[in-house]
């Protein structure tokens, strides 16, 4: 789980320029038909499309910025928790990208890609409050260890009553001097 935590930023990062590169050079590579300035023409389709392809790479490296300031930021995470948002983040995107881009209305393959886009979605947001609770209770579960008591094997009077303070016999005296034990 520590391996994915450190792959998953690098991964989106990897599908943001993969996206960004391959499919402008593909044929049929664009979304919907469009007449707004920032349509692009793609081989293989007629007239302007969205540039779909590059509207996931921005996904892909925002995605990437955001998991970077939860590795930065959220420094006491659980293991897992990285992934755990990936998983989130990237479904949300993949189901508005089908739902606004590249879906067609009633066809079954855009329809299933929606639903495991929510899915992967709500599993994501599943998966990271149940680590985050872990965390917390752990985190509260283990408070400070319990004070030695005088009378515990190898705990002098001293100890027992202040841990910080040095064994018996060793350290100044009051009238200045040092005692040797």
């Amino acid at each position: 789980m520590r391996a994915l935590d450190l792959v998953a930023p690098v991964l989106m990062a990897a599908w943001g320029v993969g996206r960004l590169l391959g499919p402008q050079l593909m044929v049929a590579g664009g979304g919907h038909p469009t007449h707004e300035w920032f349509g692009m023409y793609y081989a293989g389709q007629v007239g302007k499309r969205l540039p779909v392809p590059i509207l996931q790479a921005i996904d892909s490296f925002l995605i990437f910025g955001v998991l970077l300031l939860i590795e930065r930021y959220y420094r006491r995470r659980p293991v897992g928790f990285v992934l755990a948002a990936t998983m989130a983040l990237w479904g949300l995107t993949r189901f508005y990208e089908e739902r606004l881009w590249l879906g067609e209305i009633g066809h079954l393959g855009s329809v299933l890609v929606q639903g495991a886009g929510l899915a992967l979605f709500v599993a994501g947001i599943a998966v990271m409050a149940v680590l985050h609770r872990r965390q917390r209770t752990r985190s509260l579960g283990d408070g400070d260890p319990p004070a030695a008591a005088v009378g515990d094997p190898g705990v002098t009077p001293a100890a027992a009553v202040d841990p910080v303070a040095p064994p018996l016999g060793v350290g100044p005296v009051p009238d200045g001097g040092a005692t040797v034990g």
